[in-house]
């Protein structure tokens, strides 16, 4: 079974910290929440928007 957890806040980063003590995981990547590390909203927009224009194979 795949399971992804996103923890927001200190309640929710021990939760998630809970679901790793509870089970033996192969492959887990931590993610930074410091403002300095999060990304600019605008240009995560741009990027999906970007993603979604090479992915669209209905239109050609």
């Amino acid at each position: 079974m795949k399971l992804a957890l996103i923890g927001v806040g200190q309640a929710g980063g021990k939760v998630v910290d809970e679901f790793l003590a509870y089970d033996a995981l192969t492959d887990v990547r931590p993610l930074e929440d410091a403002r300095a590390e999060v990304p600019n909203l605008e240009e995560l927009r741009e990027r999906v928007e970007r993603l979604e224009e090479a992915t669209d194979v209905e239109g050609r």
